[in-house]
């Protein structure tokens, strides 16, 4: 006999007794606790482990729905030298060429194939599929293919960069 059906006859035990009803009910919510308790002990490593889940759930939860400060780009496209402007959109017709894909029904590896034959009818050159994922990643983190300004499409090679510091210079001096 396992111990909650020993707990649920002691309760109808009690309960068969002509017993006063609040102190009926104040044992049979006491053997509850009990069997309560038993089964924390018994489970607390699985009550820590989803206690803990639930609480990264919540922070998660918490930085997803936290108002984001909106990407903007460290130069304009006008101020990008042309290749650049070129480059970044024929990158937008990549993105929106896989995004159409999608929309139509086709699977990922498929529009992806469909992108990449894109990207290589318009820039004369090979683009892998992990470039392209990276690449859509990127314009979803600046946006979406809906909201993201030309800019989001350009290279990072055309944006300005840090200057080397004086450490750098005097080595290249040498």
């Amino acid at each position: 006999m396992s111990r909650l059906t020993k707990i649920a006859d002691s309760y109808q035990n009690i309960r068969s007794f002509s017993l006063p009803r609040g102190w009926v009910l104040q044992t049979g919510n006491l053997l509850r606790e009990l069997q309560a308790g038993s089964y924390a002990v018994n489970n607390r490593d699985r009550i820590l482990a989803m206690a803990k889940h639930l609480r990264r759930l919540r922070t998660k939860r918490a930085k997803i729905a936290a108002p984001r400060k909106r990407w903007r780009p460290i130069k304009k496209l006008a101020n990008l030298p042309p290749y650049s402007q070129a480059e970044a959109s024929g990158r937008r017709l990549v993105v929106r060429t896989y995004h159409e894909a999608l929309a139509n029904g086709l699977i990922p590896a498929q529009a992806e194939r469909i992108a990449r034959m894109m990207y290589l009818l318009i820039f004369d050159k090979a683009f892998c599929g992990k470039s392209l994922r990276r690449l859509v990643a990127i314009v979803r983190a600046r946006g979406g293919i809906s909201r993201a300004s030309i800019e989001a499409f350009a290279t990072g090679k055309s944006i300005a960069h840090r200057r080397p510091t004086d450490r750098r210079k005097q080595v290249r001096k040498l």
